[in-house]
């Protein structure tokens, strides 16, 4: 009957499966003799099937798929470690390609998941670890296309960050540093063109520190424009309460009890105007951005100004000393021209520390350049 013909021929097909399996996975590369034998098995099988020997046919038939499925287990066994070695390699020679310099995370994620694969094999699970390394390849394969892109980003970068520092003047101020910039920019690209990978990130990332410190005296120089401009409105603010800083406190003390007098003076101070002055800049002092390499000057003018200020406020007392007692109004007194002296010292001190340093501000730089 059909059945029992598709019975008989059962252990055939299976066997003719596993040796077309064995043949897929290079067995008559890796595993020749035991290939040839399941299919010299094979043979004999179909042979004994002709010949209405059904029994012989059955065990012959079972031999092949025997000897067809040790093949193939070899065989795979075999292209997983070629194909390890073969990935390895692709690795190392994207690696030193660029990846190491330009890629440097995905080179380390990537070895660090061919090690998990390695370490994960087992050729029960050959199908998952095939994907795997499917999944790694592709991956490998992106790195590899994005070393260009990353290293054009990096020096284009670097290039348009050059062009803004050129356009602020550093050529003026940093003349040596810009042009050692160029240079090694324009050596960055023949050294990537000519796939000198380390040479070119060398080079980018040299041009990238000494423009970041470019940037940074940049920042700095603005920052001194900002605070040598809270200072000049601190001088002209001062004009408010000129009558008074034209006299000594002392002086001011003894026109407490002359109220003719002292009210003229007071008349031409104006007080209030100058506290609201300071109120201002004290404000606008604190928003003056600042690089990190400035910080601590910035809270050197701020406190400067919170000192001009706080003056204010006893300046300003001066409109009703009258209803002080006479001790009281000597401490406002002293304490208006202490806190504002202690303002100026303040800020001459900075003055001076930023002169040293070159950053005397737009206008001592502007006078600078043309005199040259």
């Amino acid at each position: 009957t059909k059945a029992a013909t598709e019975a008989r021929m059962a252990p055939l097909t299976e066997a003719n499966q596993a040796i077309v399996t064995a043949k897929q996975f290079n067995a008559w590369e890796y595993d020749y003799k035991t290939l040839l034998q399941a299919i010299v098995n094979a043979r004999t099988a179909i042979e004994a099937m002709e010949n209405a020997d059904y029994e012989k046919a059955r065990i012959y038939a079972q031999k092949a798929e025997q000897d067809a499925k040790l093949a193939t287990l070899f065989s795979r066994d075999a292209t997983y470690v070629n194909r390890i070695q073969e990935v390895r390699q692709d690795l190392k020679q994207a690696s030193d390609e660029g990846g190491m310099f330009f890629a440097v995370q995905d080179v380390h994620d990537l070895a660090a998941r061919l090690q998990d694969i390695r370490q994960g094999y087992d050729i029960e699970k050959y199908e998952g670890i095939s994907a795997q390394l499917d999944d790694f390849e592709y991956d490998l394969s992106r790195m590899v296309q994005s070393v260009p892109e990353v290293f054009n980003s990096l020096h284009e970068s670097a290039r348009q960050m050059h062009d803004t520092l050129a356009e602020r003047g550093a050529g003026d101020f940093a003349p040596e540093k810009m042009q050692k910039v160029d240079q090694q920019l324009r050596y960055a690209q023949l050294d990537f063109d000519r796939q000198q990978f380390g040479s070119a990130y060398r080079n980018v990332r040299e041009a990238i520190v000494v423009l970041e410190s470019v940037e940074m005296h940049y920042r700095e120089m603005e920052f001194a424009d900002q605070m040598h401009a809270i200072f000049a409105r601190l001088d002209a603010d001062q004009k408010l309460i000129a009558p008074l800083l034209k006299i000594s406190p002392p002086t001011v003390q003894a026109m407490v009890d002359k109220i003719t007098h002292s009210n003229i003076v007071l008349s031409n101070a104006q007080l209030n105007e100058f506290r609201s002055a300071m109120d201002r800049l004290y404000i606008d002092a604190q928003q003056v951005s600042y690089p990190p390499t400035m910080e601590a000057d910035r809270g050197r003018m701020v406190e400067s100004i919170r000192l001009a200020r706080e003056a204010s406020f006893s300046f300003e007392k001066f409109l009703i000393l009258e209803r002080y007692d006479q001790d009281t109004a000597g401490e406002i007194i002293q304490t208006a021209y202490e806190r504002l002296g202690d303002a100026k010292d303040l800020r001459d001190e900075l003055t001076r520390r930023f002169e040293k340093r070159g950053l005397q501000g737009r206008l001592a730089r502007f006078e600078r350049v043309i005199s040259r």
